[in-house]
C-alpha cells in the first residue's frame, strides 16, 4: 500500500513540478530570492511532511519513495530545500 501512496504522491509531484518550475523560478532562485508561490505548491502538496506519519500529520512515506522525490526534485532542478526539510521536519 505504501508503493502504491509512493507512486501517486511521486506523480502528483511531478506534476506540480512540469506546472511551476521554469526558467523563470529557477533565475529568481539563482538571484536568491525563492518562489513563494512554488513554496506554496510544494507545502501544500504536504512534500515537507513526506517521511512523518499520518498521524502526525505526515504522508507517511518510507524512505525509498522519499529518495525518489528528492531524486524528481533534482531531475527538475526545484529551486528550493525540499529534501533539507523534509528531512528537518522528521527530526
Amino acid at each position: 500500500m505504501t508503493d502504491d501512496i509512493g507512486s501517486i504522491v511521486e506523480d502528483q509531484f511531478t506534476k506540480l513540478l512540469e506546472q511551476h518550475v521554469d526558467r523563470a523560478a529557477i533565475q529568481s532562485a539563482e538571484l536568491k530570492a525563492m518562489s513563494t508561490t512554488l513554496w506554496d505548491a510544494v507545502e501544500g502538496a504536504g512534500l515537507p511532511l513526506a517521511l512523518l506519519p499520518e498521524a502526525e500529520g505526515g504522508i507517511g512515506l518510507d524512505p525509498v519513495a522519499v529518495f525518489k522525490l528528492i531524486s524528481t526534485s533534482a531531475y527538475y532542478a526545484l529551486p528550493l530545500p525540499l529534501g533539507e526539510t523534509i528531512v528537518a521536519a522528521e527530526t
